[in-house]
C-alpha cells in the first residue's frame, strides 16, 4: 500500500500575498484587445496608477500602484472601463487561470461560411475565439483564416477539425503560428507585432523583392562600368611630361 501513495506537497499562503492579491480585481478583456495597447490607453486618459497584470489569455488582474481600492476607481469611471472589461470582480483564492493566447491559421474554410460564427465552431475543440484579424474579417486574403484563441494547452497547435455545412462535411486544418516562443501568450503582444504576418500577405512583399533585384542590377551595372573604364585606362598610353621628352632627346 505504501508504494501506491502519492506525495502531495502542502503550502500555507502568507497574509502578505493574500492581501496583495485581494486588493486587485479580476476582469476579462473585451474584443481580444492587446494588453500593452490597452495599458497605454488607460494611462493616456489619466489612470496612471492603474496597472493591468496578465493572468493568461484574456484574463487580467487590475491593481493600483498606490494600493487604492480598484473597485472604487472602476465604479466611478464605469462608462469608460465597460468599453474594455467585462465582469470585473474581487479576486478570491478559488480563481485560477490555465489558459494562454495563440494566433492560429484555419485552412479550408468554405467561402459561403466565412464569418465569425463559423470560425468559432472551427476552433471549438482547441480553444475559445477571442479575435479575428482585419484581413480575415474584410476577406482581403482568403487562403486561410487567422484568429486569436484562448487555449489551455502549451503545446504547439497542429490539429484538424470537422464541421457540417449545409449537409456537407468539411475538414479543416488548424495550425498555430510560430511567431512566439513555446508557452508565450500572444495576448501580450502589441497589435503591430500581431499584424506583422498580415503585412507579408500583401503585395508589398513582392515590391520589396523587386526592389532588391533593382539594387542588384544597379550594382552589376556599376561594376561593369568600372571594369570597362579600368580596361580603357590600361590600354591608353600613359601621358609623358614635356620634361621627360626633353630629357629623352638629350
Amino acid at each position: 500500500m505504501a508504494a501506491n501513495k502519492v506525495y502531495v506537497p502542502k503550502y500555507t499562503s502568507t497574509e502578505q500575498d493574500v492581501t496583495w492579491a485581494g486588493r486587485g480585481m479580476v476582469a476579462t478583456i473585451l474584443i481580444g484587445e492587446a494588453i500593452p495597447m490597452l495599458q497605454r490607453i488607460i494611462f493616456d486618459v489619466g489612470f496612471e496608477k492603474l496597472v493591468i497584470i496578465p493572468l493568461g489569455a484574456d484574463k487580467v488582474l487590475l491593481r493600483s500602484e498606490d494600493e487604492e481600492d480598484v473597485s472604487i476607481i472602476m465604479l466611478e469611471a464605469a462608462d469608460f472601463f465597460d468599453n474594455f472589461f467585462s465582469t470585473p470582480k474581487k479576486w478570491n483564492k478559488d480563481f485560477v487561470v490555465r489558459e494562454s493566447g495563440a494566433w492560429v491559421r484555419i485552412y479550408g474554410v468554405p467561402l459561403h461560411a466565412w464569418n465569425l460564427d463559423f470560425l468559432k465552431l472551427c476552433v471549438y475543440d482547441c480553444g475559445r475565439l477571442l479575435r479575428v484579424d482585419d484581413f480575415t474579417i474584410d476577406k482581403v486574403c482568403i487562403d486561410y483564416a487567422r484568429v486569436l484563441i484562448s487555449t489551455s494547452t502549451l503545446d504547439i497547435i497542429n490539429t484538424g477539425a470537422k464541421v457540417m455545412v449545409d449537409g456537407a462535411l468539411f475538414d479543416f486544418k488548424i495550425v498555430e503560428e510560430w511567431g512566439f516562443s513555446l508557452g508565450k501568450d500572444a495576448c501580450l503582444g502589441d497589435d503591430e507585432e500581431s499584424q506583422g504576418d498580415d503585412e507579408s500577405r500583401q503585395d508589398g512583399v513582392h515590391d520589396e523583392v523587386a526592389a532588391s533585384g533593382d539594387v542588384d542590377n544597379l550594382l552589376n551595372h556599376l561594376s561593369e562600368e568600372w571594369n570597362k573604364e579600368h580596361i580603357d585606362n590600361q590600354a591608353r598610353p600613359s601621358p609623358i611630361s614635356k620634361g621627360a621628352v626633353t630629357g629623352l632627346e638629350a
